[in-house]
């Protein structure tokens, strides 16, 4: 009989914290990685990834939509290397498919339907004015700035990451070459952006509990 008690016992305490490890990996801000390379070369991925929506806004050089594509930015004018694998994030804009612009050009947006913490960005120079800077902008879901930062100057092919934060959350992002002059902007290929989600406050009510049954579990042992 006391052989079967102790089995038991030992029995939900291996549940209990076969749970909380469940929990806790929930509970943790898992990273989220929005890659085109999941994708074959062409493909809208506006809709492609978990709690995210992709969009390229401003005016575009030949009518080109809110769009995302994966493209292969290789033997194109102003061409670049990805930061990862063959393809980076383009659009449906039939004269710079494969760049991002400043001024009123297309925009690289990415909408949240889980806030972000924190979000990073490839930045890759393309050279077009030999040189590139580019501009990363996080803002709350009223459309307040809560983060920004930029590149270094890049040369063809140079990468930096660039990563906004705020623990209220993001709601989207923006990212684009940024305008060096009144007739000049930079253009920049962008690539491999991840993302942190905030928790679900009922994830993390759950992981409290399993953590508290744990130790009401040892107490009861040792008394």
């Amino acid at each position: 009989m006391k052989e079967t008690y102790i089995m038991k016992k030992k029995l939900i305490t291996f549940l209990v914290m076969a749970s909380v490890v469940l929990l806790s990996t929930s509970v943790a801000t898992a990273l989220v990685t929005v890659d085109p390379d999941a994708y074959s070369a062409g493909t809208n991925i506006i809709t492609k990834f978990w709690a995210v929506t992709l969009s390229a806004v401003g005016g575009g050089w030949s009518g080109g939509g809110p769009g995302v594509l994966a493209i292969d930015p290789s033997g194109r004018p102003l061409d670049f290397e990805p930061s990862t694998g063959e393809l980076a994030f383009g659009t449906d804009d039939g004269q710079w498919p494969h760049l991002f612009w400043g001024k009123n050009k297309l925009h690289f947006r990415a909408d949240f339907a889980v806030l972000a913490t924190e979000v990073s960005l490839d930045f890759i120079g393309n050279g077009v004015y030999s040189s590139d800077v580019g501009e990363l902008w996080a803002y709350d879901s009223g459309g307040n700035v809560v983060d920004s930062t930029f590149t270094g100057t890049l040369l063809r092919n140079d990468v930096e990451t660039l990563t906004v934060s705020d623990a209220g959350g993001i709601a989207y992002i923006l990212a684009y070459g940024t305008q060096t002059s009144t007739s000049s902007w930079d253009a920049l290929g962008l690539d491999n952006m991840q993302w942190e989600p905030i928790p679900a406050p009922g994830a993390i009510l759950l992981g409290s509990i399993g953590i508290g049954l744990v130790g009401w579990l040892r107490r009861r042992r040792t008394l």
